[in-house]
């Protein structure tokens, strides 16, 4: 695939889109590119991810993907439920299932 086809995710090494923020120095994090960290690898990008979903288990109590993902990527609609869906699918869990971010293959 031609890099200008490839998604900004890819580009970026960030498959996850998180969004740059001046109070965040991830590992591995070499810049932004329109609101979202750049990573050296795609590897660096995943370890920001799962670091950021403990956090959300940890302090915010956010316990299952819906609730993750409200928090993530919220705007309160439908696009939003389907979106949990698709990601607890992919996960092979409902999306009020419980996760535990400790468990590393289900992170992977």
């Amino acid at each position: 695939m031609k890099n200008n086809r490839k998604t900004i995710g890819i580009r970026n090494n960030n498959p996850c889109n998180i969004k740059h923020s001046c109070a965040n120095n991830w590992a591995g994090q070499i810049g932004s590119n329109r609101n979202f960290c750049v990573f050296s690898s795609p590897l660096y990008g995943l370890r920001a991810a799962f670091v950021l979903i403990r956090n959300y288990y940890m302090k915010h109590r956010l316990r299952t993907v819906s609730e993750i993902i409200s928090r993530w990527a919220p705007d309160g609609s439908c696009i939003e439920r389907n979106y949990a869906r698709f990601v607890a699918q992919g996960c092979g869990i409902t999306p009020t299932e419980k996760i535990n971010p400790d468990d590393e293959d289900f992170m992977v």
